[in-house]
């Protein structure tokens, strides 16, 4: 009696400066599709890196860029997205993230998250009926300090999208040693 076909669901997240999650979904949907196999794409994001690239994939929108500085204050081109009812998405890791810098460069105590705010008011000049913030996948440890510097209020609504296993407590802690930071 013959087999039937393997069907699978692919729900990888980004692998870190890697392969975005949408890539990875479509590498894993080829070699499902090589066996006759039945393969769903449905990339994920938890807030970092790709969670953009993810809304896009799903709901669609378009694309903006500005330069911000990123996590060190030097100029970096960071892409942000306009979703079709308006909403802006935002992330950290466009703007200040991780793969940003080199492993020698990062230092948590220089690194800044000013950048985020930067590409945050660039998206509120379009003005968004809302803004979500994707704070994942970052290269700072200073709780939003370089942020505030650009950004003192948020004039629209604001949704923050992030990793909710970690708390804000914990995660200088669990994430500063990525970021540079020793124990």
């Amino acid at each position: 009696m013959p087999r039937p076909p393997v069907r699978a669901l692919l729900c990888p997240a980004s692998l870190k400066g890697v392969l975005s999650a949408r890539v990875a979904a479509a590498a894993l949907a080829r070699g499902v599709r090589a066996t006759d196999g039945e393969a769903v794409e449905l990339p994920i994001a938890d807030g970092g890196e790709g969670t953009a690239d993810v809304l896009h994939a799903v709901l669609g929108g378009s694309w903006r860029e500005s330069v911000v500085s990123d996590p060190l204050g030097r100029p970096h081109p960071a892409r942000w997205l306009v979703l079709p009812d308006g909403r802006a998405v935002v992330e950290a890791a466009a703007a200040i993230g991780l793969p940003l810098l080199a492993p020698r460069e990062r230092d948590p105590l220089v690194a800044s998250s000013r950048g985020l705010g930067e590409l945050a008011l660039a998206a509120m000049r379009e003005l968004p009926p809302a803004v979500l913030v994707g704070l994942g996948g970052s290269a700072t440890v200073d709780g939003g300090a370089g942020l505030r510097e650009v950004l003192r209020a948020l004039p629209v609504p604001t949704t923050v999208l992030c990793d909710v296993r970690t708390t804000l407590a914990d995660a200088a802690r669990l994430f500063g040693p990525q970021k540079g930071a020793s124990a």
